[in-house]
């Protein structure tokens, strides 16, 4: 399964995952309401 975090302008951080079963999807994970610098990502099992 593969991730993608995205963050625009608009302050929105996107999840965009596909994989496995899954079909591409996209989803708002959450809204900081400003614009988004930077991103974090850590993986845990």
């Amino acid at each position: 399964m593969y991730h993608v975090f995205s963050g625009p302008v608009s302050g929105n951080v996107w999840e965009t995952y596909w994989g496995g079963p899954h079909t591409k999807t996209n989803y708002i994970v959450s809204s900081s309401g400003a614009p988004v610098t930077a991103l974090d990502f850590e993986i845990t099992r």
